[in-house]
This record gives structure tokens, C-alpha cells and sequence, in this order.
């Protein structure tokens, strides 16, 4: 059975072009899908972009929120630290003892 040929003795419909056209058609799909499909590499690419930001911005929060713990620890009070609420108080508040000299330097400004 060689198919259907036509008046020329060319093979219209052989199995060798059949595969062809498949294997075309599944090429073109699968080069449609990677550039122009939902899931394509560009949107891809960005994503993982993305994920890696989220990555680092959530390794900055858990170590802000390791050093808040620490702080609750500090002021809880079976256990005040009262060196570290002496610097809070200092920095927060903006005290000094009554035997030190308090120095304000204007602030600079920078250029635009």
C-alpha cells in the first residue's frame, strides 16, 4: 500500500510526509506555547525575579522581628536589662543625666 497518488505518480498522502506535518505542527506548537503561551519563558523569568525579591524581603523581616523579640526579652521584667533601657530611653526619648552636657548639631542639609 504505497496511498493515494495522483495523476503524476506523486505520493499525496504517504506515511513519511504524515509524520512530517506532525512533527511540524508539534514543533510550532510547542514554540508558540514558550513565546506567546500562558506560561511563557519571559513571564517565567519574571517570576523568578520576583520570588527572589520576596526571598530577601522576607529574610530582612524575620531578622527585624528576631531583634523586636529581643527587645520584649530585654524589657520583660524578670529579666530588665537596664543598660539596654538606659540606650532606649537615651535614643527614644532623647534624655541625658543630670551631670552631662547635651550638644544638638544642626542637621545638614544635602544638595538636590
Amino acid at each position: 500500500m504505497k496511498g493515494l497518488r495522483l495523476i503524476s505518480n506523486f505520493p499525496l498522502l504517504s506515511l513519511r510526509n504524515w509524520g512530517l506535518l506532525l512533527l511540524l505542527a508539534y514543533c510550532l506548537t510547542i514554540g508558540y506555547r514558550l513565546f506567546y503561551g500562558e506560561n511563557r519563558l519571559s513571564e517565567l523569568s519574571r517570576l523568578q525575579l520576583q520570588q527572589a525579591r520576596l526571598e530577601s524581603q522576607y529574610a530582612g523581616l524575620r531578622f527585624e522581628r528576631r531583634q523586636l523579640e529581643d527587645n520584649i526579652a530585654n524589657l520583660q521584667d524578670d529579666s530588665l536589662n537596664l543598660e539596654f533601657l538606659e540606650v532606649l530611653v537615651r535614643t527614644k526619648l532623647k534624655m541625658a543625666r543630670k551631670d552631662e552636657v547635651v550638644l544638638i548639631m544642626p542637621e545638614t542639609q544635602t544638595a538636590p
